[in-house]
């Protein structure tokens, strides 16, 4: 039995009473000590993981947020303020005989337009060959395509346009004393000057001194009016709306063929036949522009709403809707196109029997030049009134494909489809932006014509000058588009910005340092490819669907959400291992004056 004050002095545990017996525990049993060590150790490990690892999980926590190339954009940024532009060259070609000091005149008189000009580049030339044209311009257009091949000292490229300088063959009247000049389909035009000066030897420098004087205005006119994109503008004096190409380079023409009365027959349309001849021309000359593809499809009837707008003419017989009254035609017609991202609609309407010939007429009374009519930033409609309204049909069977065929009455082919095409032609150029052709400029110094193409609607240099904008357009909307991205992740400090949006940002900035050096080096389809993929790319980055802030809660959410749970945890284990310390601490102090006591005992 040990004695109470000495096991209190040795910090031992006092004798119980069991049973009315005095009992003391035994010197073997656990130490107390050593439990508070171990309680004071666990709670100070619990407590420092608490502090080390809810700063780490937090972290783990925090929103990505990948860094920006925004030293890389600012330079890019620098370079396309001041390189931009691709270059025009303007060649004009001189025969050999009659070059001298014609060429040196011209460009001393050029440094007077070239600060209209800045991006295009003049030269002159002589060449030797057969300098005779013609006054017809379609003869004139192939005598000046031979003399171009003859010539060989430059190679067809984007960008050129090849003037060539020859004299009239005809004499006297008031349009042999003036200039004359074409712009044919290709990249060349010419000029044809008046006789009068041109065979005097005596008159040399009066004969130089002329050709530059009536060569001048003709120049100044092209650059002025015919080089650049011209901003088109409606009869109320409005801009025409231009269809925006797609960011992506993705373009889809829709045709549809309308039938108003299916009793009228089954209607086929010899679609793929018409797209060889006509559209694919089309679609090769605009490939620079974007990748364009066209589909058809038949609808065997339209709603009837058109019907109720229409009226028939006295006088003639036929039939006409106002064109205040085309929103009717428009309502019925739009929904069985469809929808999609940067497209073109056309819509193929073929009246009724009972309502045949269709036609549009205008607000003064008088009948429509062309039944058709265009949709700003949409497309068209164009009715097709078939060769025989009233006659009999003839029904056959076509094959549809290698495992279908169809039996129909009417069959639009090739040919009488050529109409219609004509039409899509000329309201895609006019939703293009670009003037009708043929286009002429005229003065007192003469005219300058641009003749129409016939393959394909659009003239070579008139997809260059497209080009050109497109450039200049898709580059400052990349830039635009990336910095507006890098303003959003400023404003939103908690939004994600995962690593394949800067990765896609930096693959569009290498896209536009490859379109500032094709510009440099005039390389116009290469320049228009980079320009067009870092358009795209800059676009899919602004609006990639990770960038969704209302997922990614600030800082003060997550305190306000976490502290009650982890709070109580880390207090209860900082206040644990204080205590055990503490105990552990006095029982030391204890044990101490104890052993000091003995030893004087």
């Amino acid at each position: 039995v040990v004695d109470s004050s000495i096991s209190e002095r040795r910090g031992v545990e006092p004798p119980r009473i069991v049973c009315g017996v005095r009992v003391a525990h035994s010197i073997t049993t656990v130490d107390t000590a050593m439990t508070s060590y171990a309680r004071a150790w666990a709670a100070a490990a619990v407590a420092a993981t608490l502090l080390v690892c809810v700063p780490w999980w937090s972290w783990r926590l925090a929103t990505e947020r990948a860094p920006m190339p925004r030293m890389r954009r600012a330079h890019v940024a620098q370079k396309c303020a001041t390189a931009h532009q691709l270059k025009r060259k303007l060649r004009l070609h001189v025969h050999v005989e009659e070059e001298q000091g014609i060429c040196d005149g011209l460009l001393e008189k050029w440094k007077e337009i070239e600060s209209d000009a800045p991006s295009v580049e003049f030269t002159c030339t002589s060449f030797d060959g057969d300098a005779t044209v013609s006054e017809d311009p379609a003869v004139a257009e192939e005598q000046v395509e031979l003399a171009w091949k003859k010539h060989g000292k430059y190679a067809e490229e984007p960008g050129t346009l090849d003037l060539f300088l020859a004299t009239k063959n005809a004499a006297g009247g008031d349009a042999a004393n003036k200039v004359s000049a074409y712009l044919g389909a290709r990249r060349r035009g010419w000029i044809l000057l008046p006789q009068k000066g041109i065979q005097d030897a005596g008159m040399k420098t009066k004969t130089v001194d002329d050709t530059v004087q009536q060569t001048i205005p003709v120049l100044r006119e092209l650059v002025a009016e015919f080089l650049p994109i011209e901003s088109r503008k409606s009869e109320a004096g409005g801009d025409v709306e231009v269809l925006r190409l797609d960011p992506f380079g993705v373009v889809s023409l829709s045709f549809v063929l309308s039938v108003a009365d299916p009793t009228d027959g089954v209607y086929a349309w010899d679609f793929e036949g018409a797209k060889t001849e006509f559209l694919d021309p089309l679609l090769k000359a605009l490939a620079p522009l974007a990748e364009i593809g066209a589909r058809g499809q038949r609808l065997q009837y339209a709603a009837p709403q058109v019907m109720q707008a229409m009226t028939k003419s006295g006088e003639s017989g036929a039939w006409t809707i106002s064109e205040n009254d085309l929103s009717a035609f428009i309502d019925a017609s739009l929904p069985s196109t469809g929808q999609a991202r940067a497209a073109m609609h056309w819509i193929l309407y073929i009246p009724s029997p009972r309502h045949c010939p269709l036609h549009i007429t205008m607000s003064t009374g008088e009948t429509a030049g062309e039944d058709a009519f265009l949709i700003p930033r949409w497309g068209g409609v164009i009715v097709v009134n078939p060769q025989n309204c009233t006659g009999t049909t003839t029904t056959r069977t076509i094959k549809v494909n290698a495992h279908k065929s169809e039996r129909v009455d009417r069959i639009l082919d090739t040919e009488k489809l050529y109409p219609a095409m004509g039409l899509v032609v000329a309201q895609m150029r006019e939703m293009l932006g670009l003037a009708p052709l043929p286009k002429q400029s005229a003065g007192i110094w003469g005219s300058l014509e641009a003749l129409a193409c016939p393959q394909t609607g659009f003239a070579d240099w008139e997809v260059d000058n497209m080009v050109q904008e497109l450039v200049r357009k898709d580059m400052f909307a990349a830039l635009r588009s990336l910095q507006s991205l890098e303003n959003l992740f400023d404003s939103i400090p908690n939004v994600v910005i995962k690593r394949n949006i800067p990765a896609q940002a930096e693959e569009a900035l290498a896209l536009l340092e490859v379109a500032l050096d094709s510009v440099q080096n005039n390389k116009y389809w290469e320049a228009a490819s980079a320009a067009r993929k870092a358009r795209g790319l800059a676009v899919n980055a602004y609006f990639h669907p990770t960038i969704l802030s209302l997922l990614y809660f600030p800082q003060e959410h997550k305190i306000a959400i976490y502290a009650p749970l982890f709070l109580p945890v880390f207090m209860v284990a900082l206040t644990t291992a204080f205590r055990a310390f503490r105990h552990v601490s006095k029982k030391k102090k204890l044990q101490t004056t104890a052993s000091e006591h003995d030893k004087q005992e």
